[in-house]
């Protein structure tokens, strides 16, 4: 198995299908730009939901995290999602205020809420400088294949749930998204396939020997990059190439 890195959206929104409040500054959700400083100037980069009353939001939607071919091969197994959310609660008063996520879902390559619901419940912080992660399963994503994750449609949602009278806000600085996976076999599964590059599996010896001679004769950046090579170098030590 392999993972991607935690990639960013391209596309954050308010989205009234879900909730009745607003969230200010969805596309302030794009960056990790708030930083662990905190402060109301970096607070101004978020996303945010301020609330009197006790109300769900509309769903913040995340999507076009870009993935791509570079990321995991065509016909990749994924076995998992990983979703890490940067979020604070910013009370006027502590008398009783709370803000928690009450949805947090996966959105398929159709645009389409799929999968479980991983929101905690939990209240937020009122640290400013810490993130929160999720983690979809299989039996979580809603029948997501990579196609889907490639799709521009892709992505996550959330919706908080405020409690109390008094001024409190929610904030969201950033949704960052990893993909677990496994690279994709070709036909009867003899064959894995690297971009430029096919070669055999007729055992995991046979196929980390042919990765050690890739990485010692070939010096394509690709191939270092590609997960094959990268799962198995992991596995096997002396494979390792400078």
């Amino acid at each position: 198995m392999a993972t991607t890195a935690y990639k960013l959206p391209g596309t954050a929104v308010d989205d009234s299908s879900f909730g009745s409040d607003v969230w200010v500054n969805p596309g302030s959700a794009l960056l990790a730009d708030r930083g662990l400083a905190g402060g109301l100037d970096t607070l101004n980069k978020c996303a945010s939901i301020n609330s009197a009353v006790a109300i769900n939001s509309h769903y913040l939607k995340c999507t076009n995290f870009g993935f791509a071919e570079a990321d995991f091969p065509a016909g990749s197994q994924i076995n998992g999602i990983n979703v890490k959310v940067q979020r604070y609660m910013f009370l006027n008063t502590s008398n009783g205020q709370t803000v928690s996520d009450q949805v947090l879902k996966l959105v398929n390559g159709s645009g389409t809420v799929v999968g479980t619901n991983k929101a905690s419940g939990s209240t937020w912080p009122t640290i400013n400088n810490l993130s929160s992660a999720y983690a979809f399963a299989v039996a979580d994503i809603g029948g997501i294949l990579d196609a889907d994750i490639k799709s521009s449609n892709f992505g996550v949602v959330l919706s908080v749930l405020s409690v109390g009278t008094l001024s409190h806000t929610a904030y969201v600085d950033d949704i960052q998204v990893q993909i677990d996976y496994t690279p994709a076999l070709i036909g009867n599964s003899k064959f894995y396939s690297i971009p430029g590059d096919t070669f055999p599996l007729a055992n995991v010896m046979q196929c980390a020997l042919h990765l050690r001679e890739l990485g010692r004769t070939v010096l394509k950046p690709a191939h270092r990059r590609n997960p094959i090579w990268q799962h198995f170098s992991s596995r096997f030590p002396p494979l390792r190439v400078a």
